[in-house]
C-alpha cells in the first residue's frame, strides 16, 4: 500500500506540475481527477485515473465504472503503473486494459503534452494515422497514393484506408512513411477504445429502491457501480448519485463534497438518515425522495 500512496503522489506532483487540478480520492474506484486550470497548455481538459503498481489489478468492475464515469464527464480514463504479469511497462507505450489505455507516469506526461505515443496490441506495435495529415503530406511530396505505397512496401489498398479513417499501423510504417515525406502523420491524442461491453450491474435493494423512484420522477438512469457514485441520473441535466447507509454516510458525504467542489457537476446523496449541513452536499432521506412528485421538484431542491 506504501508503494501505492508513493506512486499517486509521484503522478500528482507530474500532474499538478502541467497546470491541472489534482484531488486524492479514498473510498471510489478511481484515485485521482485531474481537471486542467486555464493556465496549463496541456491539449487534456482532464483525466480520471486509477493508479496501481500492476496494471494487470485492475478488474472488469473497476474498469466499467471508469468508462462510464468518463463518458459522463468527458474525462480521458486511464490507469498510470508500472509493469504488467509480463514485466514493466515500456517507456512511450499504451497498453490496454479492458479497453482502459495504461502507461507508465513518465508516458503520461508524453499524453498530456499530446505527443504520440506507440500504442500496444496483440501482434506487436502500432500507432495511429491522422488520415487528413498523412494526404495532406503526400500531395506535399507531390506522391500518388500508389507511389507512397510502393516507396514504403505496402499496398495502395493499405495508403487509401490510412487516408480515409483513423487507424493504427505498425510502428516500421509509420517510420518509413514519416522518412520519405519528411513531416509526422500520426495522432498524438489517446482515447478508451469503446470495445468492450461490461453488461448492466446488479443493483442492490438501496440502489433499486432510489433508482425506481428516480425513474418515477422521470430520470432516465444509468448504473455507475460505483462505490462513490452508484446512479447517473439524467433530466435536463445530470446528477451523480450516491447511496448510503447510516455508516458510510459521513464518509461518502467528504469524498462527494471534493468531487462537487472539482468538477462542477450536480450531485445528490441518498441516505437513510438525515445529514448534517457541514458537509454542503444536497441530501435527501429514502423517505423523502419516495414522496417528491417530479424530476424538476428535485432539481430546484437541488440548486437551492
Amino acid at each position: 500500500m506504501e508503494v501505492k500512496e508513493k506512486l499517486i503522489t509521484n503522478v500528482k506532483l507530474r500532474l499538478e506540475a502541467f497546470g491541472y487540478d489534482t484531488r486524492r480520492y479514498e473510498t471510489a474506484d478511481f484515485d485521482l481527477i485531474a481537471v486542467k486550470r486555464r493556465e496549463s497548455s496541456s491539449t487534456l481538459p482532464a483525466l480520471l485515473m486509477k493508479v496501481l503498481g500492476n496494471i494487470d489489478a485492475l478488474t472488469e468492475r473497476q474498469a466499467g465504472v471508469l468508462h462510464k464515469l468518463s463518458g459522463a464527464l468527458s474525462y480521458l480514463a486511464c490507469v498510470v503503473g508500472l509493469r504488467s504479469r509480463c514485466g514493466r511497462l515500456e517507456e512511450g507505450v499504451i497498453y490496454f486494459r479492458f479497453g482502459i489505455p495504461s502507461f507508465t507516469p513518465n508516458t503520461l506526461e508524453r499524453v498530456v503534452e499530446g505527443r504520440t505515443s506507440v500504442i500496444r496490441f496483440r501482434g506487436g506495435l502500432f500507432m495511429s494515422i491522422d488520415p487528413e495529415r498523412l494526404k495532406k503530406a503526400r500531395m506535399r511530396a507531390g506522391l500518388s497514393q500508389s507511389q507512397l505505397a510502393r516507396l514504403v512496401g505496402v499496398s495502395k489498398k493499405n495508403v487509401y484506408e490510412h487516408e480515409k479513417r483513423i487507424k493504427p499501423a505498425r510502428v516500421e510504417v509509420v517510420k518509413r512513411m514519416e522518412a520519405i515525406l519528411g513531416e509526422r502523420i500520426t495522432i498524438g491524442q489517446v482515447s478508451p477504445r469503446p470495445l468492450v461491453n461490461y453488461g448492466a450491474p446488479r443493483l442492490d435493494r438501496d440502489v433499486r429502491f432510489v433508482d425506481e423512484n428516480l425513474k418515477r420522477l422521470g430520470f432516465s438512469t444509468l448504473p455507475l457501480a460505483s462505490r462513490l457514485l452508484e446512479l447517473l441520473a439524467s433530466y435536463e441535466v445530470n446528477v451523480f448519485t450516491s447511496i448510503a447507509s447510516r455508516r458510510e454516510a459521513e464518509m461518502k458525504a467528504e469524498e462527494i463534497a471534493k468531487f462537487t467542489d472539482q468538477t462542477g457537476e450536480k450531485t445528490l446523496l441518498v441516505t437513510e438518515s438525515k445529514l448534517g449541513e457541514k458537509y454542503g452536499v444536497p441530501s435527501l432521506t429514502f423517505e423523502e425522495i419516495s414522496k417528491l412528485s417530479t424530476a424538476k421538484e428535485l432539481l430546484e431542491l437541488l440548486s437551492s
